[in-house]
């Protein structure tokens, strides 16, 4: 078992007073055998930029399975943004191998719970990813069915990462 830790960071506008993200991550990885491995982790998300009786943070424990080129995701966050109602996410993703290197990523995604009630939604996205020079460099096209509300729209994201 490996022990992993990270932050990730973005902009964010939800149309309100946070306007960035930091996520702090920790949790285990393990191998069962060659074809399937798994994850668990727990993430705490915050939004600078709200004032304190705003305050959104909040804790999300999640379950990664690796079955081959299958990766299927379970999250669970017990007090969405502070809400007082539970949160879950599943998802599933397939990874290709391309020519030289690249790799193409789909996805889908559900999010659903308490938290959701009247507000359930489907995310999907598409990722070509190549490492160079040991940084990993991704591109991706990501959107939702929510059909109004302008921050759920189309996106294309750039990402640049290294692990060391």
């Amino acid at each position: 078992m490996v022990f992993f830790a990270g932050v990730w960071a973005s902009n964010v506008d939800f149309e309100d007073d946070a306007d960035i993200e930091i996520d702090y991550f920790a949790g285990y990885y393990g191998e069962i055998n060659d074809s399937l491995s798994y994850d668990i982790s727990y993430t705490y998300y915050t939004y600078t930029g709200y004032s304190s009786e705003d305050d959104s943070d909040y804790g999300e424990i999640i379950l990664n399975a690796y079955i081959d080129a299958v990766t299927l995701t379970l999250g669970h966050a017990p007090d969405f943004v502070n809400s007082g109602d539970a949160a879950h996410y599943v998802s599933a993703a397939y990874d290709f191998s391309l020519a030289n290197d690249y790799a193409l990523t789909v996805q889908a995604g559900y999010t659903f719970g308490d938290a959701y009630e009247d507000f359930e939604y489907v995310d999907y996205s598409a990722t070509v990813a190549k490492t160079f020079n040991g940084f990993d460099v991704s591109a991706a096209v990501i959107n939702t069915d929510i059909d109004d509300y302008d921050a759920a729209d189309l996106r294309f994201v750039l990402g640049v990462s290294r692990t060391f």
